[in-house]
C-alpha cells in the first residue's frame, strides 16, 4: 500500500490520506472490500439484465467500427453468436430457472422445485418464444459459457489452495458462483438438467461476462483497428467507459440532465453531467467503475488506494 501511495499524483488526496495513521488506511480497506462484496449480491429485478445488455451493445457497436469486419467475427465467436441471440437466450434462461421445474416427491405429492431445469433440443416455451427463436439447443449452449460440472470441483479447490491463507477469505475465487452460476447436474448429457444455486448470482454473472470477461478477454486477443494500430486493455476499457457514458446520456439527458461537453464556455477538466435546480445544482462524474479492472473484489489493500484515486477525480474537478 506504501508503494501504491507513493505513485499517487493527486497532491489533494496525497495530503488527506497523510492526516491518517496507516492501520486506519487498512481498516478503511477492509471495510471498502467488504462492501464491495456486498454490492456483488444485490439485485434489484429484470433491470439488472437489461442494464449490462444495452452498455454491451453499445460497447459493441464502438469495436465493431474500431476492427471492423473481424472484430465482429471475434465477437460473435466469443459470444457463440450474436449480442442479440445472447440477450434472448440470457432473458429466457433466467425465466426457465425463475419457474423451475415439477418433481415428485417421496409421498407422491408435486413438489416446484425453482432453480432447476432441463433442457432439450428444439422450440421450447410459447408461441412467443418461438417467434424470437429461442431454441432449447440455444439456451444450452449459453449454459454451458455459465456452468461447471460436479467433477470440476476438485481443479476449484485446487485453485483456493494456492490463494494465501490471510487472502482467501477475500479472494474471487471464494464467490465461484459470481463466475460459474450454474451447476450441470450431467444427467442425460451436458448442459441437460442445470440447476442455479443463487438466482441473484446468475443475474450478476451475466453482467459480470458482458461487461468484464468480454472486453478483458478481447483486449488480451491482440486485435488491431482499421489503421493498423494494436488495440490494448487501455483502448477497450476506454470504450466501454464511453459505452457507459452514452447509457447514461440516453437515459439522463430527456429527464433534465444537461450534457456537460455542449456547454461551449466550459473548458479544461468538467464533469460529464449537470443538474441545476431552483436551490442548487448537481456536477456528475460518470466512472463505469471505481474498483480496479483486474481487482474487483480488493483483496490487495493498494486496490483500495487506486479506487479512492478515481473517486478524487469528480472531487477535483469541482473546485477547480
Amino acid at each position: 500500500m506504501a508503494e501504491r501511495l507513493g505513485r499517487v499524483r493527486d497532491t489533494r488526496l496525497k495530503t488527506e490520506l497523510a492526516r491518517l495513521p496507516l492501520r486506519t488506511l487498512l481498516a478503511e480497506t477492509f471495510r471498502a472490500r467488504a462492501a464491495a462484496f456486498h454490492m456483488q449480491g444485490r439485485w434489484d429485478g429484470l433491470g439488472d439484465f437489461v442494464r449490462p445488455m444495452l452498455i454491451a451493445e453499445g460497447f459493441a457497436e464502438t469495436f465493431i467500427n474500431a476492427c471492423g469486419s473481424a472484430g465482429e467475427r471475434r465477437l460473435e465467436n466469443f459470444l457463440q453468436g450474436s449480442l442479440v441471440e445472447f440477450h434472448r437466450n440470457a432473458i429466457v434462461l433466467n425465466g426457465l430457472l425463475c419457474e423451475g421445474s415439477n418433481l415428485k416427491g417421496p409421498d407422491g405429492h408435486t413438489i416446484r422445485e425453482r432453480g432447476l431445469i432441463h433442457l432439450d433440443d428444439g422450440p421450447i416455451g410459447h408461441d412467443e418464444l418461438r417467434a424470437l427463436g429461442v431454441t432449447g439447443e440455444g439456451v444450452r449452449t449459453l449454459s454451458l459459457r455459465l456452468s461447471r460440472s460436479l467433477e470440476s470441483f476438485s481443479e476449484l479447490r485446487a485453485e483456493l489452495e494456492t490463494v494465501p491463507d490471510d487472502e482467501r477469505k477475500f479472494s474471487i475465487h471464494i464467490n465461484w458462483l459470481g463466475r460459474w452460476p450454474l451447476l450441470d447436474l450431467g444427467v442425460a448429457g451436458a448442459a441437460r438438467r442445470v440447476v442455479a444455486p443463487s438466482p441473484r448470482g446468475f443475474a450478476n454473472s451475466i453482467q459480470r461476462f458482458l461487461l468484464y470477461e468480454m472486453p478483458r478477454t478481447l483486449a488480451n486477443d491482440g486485435m488491431h483497428r482499421l489503421d493498423g494500430a494494436r488495440l490494448d486493455e487501455n483502448n477497450v476499457t476506454s470504450m466501454r467507459g464511453e459505452a457507459y457514458e452514452n447509457y447514461i446520456r440516453k437515459i439522463a439527458v430527456p429527464r433534465g440532465v444537461t450534457d456537460a461537453g455542449v456547454l461551449k464556455p466550459v473548458a479544461g477538466k468538467r464533469p460529464d453531467f449537470v443538474w441545476v435546480g431552483a436551490r442548487c445544482g448537481i456536477l456528475i462524474e460518470t466512472k463505469f467503475t471505481l474498483l480496479p479492472n483486474d481487482d474487483r473484489a480488493l483483496a490487495n489493500g493498494s486496490a483500495a488506494v487506486t479506487t479512492w484515486e478515481r473517486a478524487f477525480e469528480a472531487l477535483n474537478q469541482a473546485s477547480e
